[in-house]
């Protein structure tokens, strides 16, 4: 990517994060008191004399993330305000896998197309939550998972996933037959301007590159009737998903706000996002 091309790009992500930054309280610091020698003595005793059921605790939990274990996410943790926007208050829980955390981290960062053996994984939505919990993992990124998997479960299946940038930054071929195309017939908007199509070109060349994709899922129509037909319109009519032939296109969730912010600018759009997953 050009020089010129990144100082115009960054703004634009920068400007989005800012608009949804909250800002909390700050911590109250913790007072620190006096040290006592009599009762570190003291403590080192009884630390000694409790240190065998200490590793034994230490062992279970070693032994606990190597296992699908699932948690419950403590409201009252130290989690990003962001995530703490997200959970509002619901009861979830998330996995604490090591490995399979691992797995997930890996399958973000390299794989391509969602072909990973860890995104059939049935703990995939706990494992994500743990990673987002913790703040490896962006809310596009955390979100994306969570509606491919919805997805999955409205659509039945995915019959195809394309990249929408080439190794050159250009749109391939898959995203001007089906991605830009479907963009520039919707009913409900405009087609997208040289400019608007250059800023959303631009933003999508900033995401991660499982990102940078979309999907495509046959018309439920054609597998859950006029009712099924009916929701998949009103999908369209925000762009949630978009009607193209016979297939429904679905974008990632970094994808769509780019589309957002391209199509309305940063100060107009404001991003959609589906609920957090709840036990």
């Amino acid at each position: 990517m050009f020089e010129s091309e990144k100082k115009e790009l960054d703004p634009s992500w920068d400007a989005f994060r800012e608009k949804y930054k909250l800002h909390l309280d700050p911590q109250i610091p913790i007072q620190q008191s006096k040290i006592d020698s009599k009762k570190i003595n003291g403590a080192v005793y009884k630390e000694q004399k409790h240190e065998s059921k200490a590793k034994i605790i230490q062992r279970w939990w070693r032994e606990r993330r190597q296992t699908d274990t699932l948690i419950p996410v403590n409201p009252r943790g130290i989690h990003s305000d962001e995530f703490h926007y997200v959970l509002n208050h619901q009861k979830i829980r998330k996995s604490i896998n090591l490995s399979k955390q691992a797995q997930l981290l890996e399958a973000l960062e390299h794989d391509l197309n969602w072909q990973s053996a860890i995104f059939q994984d049935p703990h995939l939505p706990y494992l994500a939550t743990s990673l987002y919990a913790a703040a490896r993992i962006s809310l596009q990124q955390y979100a994306s998972i969570l509606e491919r998997l919805q997805v999955l479960e409205v659509f039945k299946e995915i019959s195809a996933t394309y990249p929408i940038l080439d190794e050159e930054l250009n749109f391939t071929k898959e995203a001007r037959n089906f991605l830009l195309r479907a963009l520039n017939n919707c009913r409900y908007f405009n087609s997208l301007s040289e400019k608007a199509l250059e800023t959303f070109r631009l933003l999508i060349a900033k995401l991660p590159k499982l990102e940078q994709v979309f999907y495509l899922s046959k018309n439920v129509s054609e597998i859950n009737g006029q009712g099924q037909l009916r929701f998949s319109y009103a999908l369209s009519f925000v762009e949630a998903v978009l009607r193209c032939n016979k297939y429904i296109l679905h974008m990632s969730r970094g994808v769509k706000d780019a589309l957002g912010i391209a199509r309305f600018g940063v100060t107009e759009y404001n991003r959609r996002y589906s609920a957090v997953w709840c036990d």
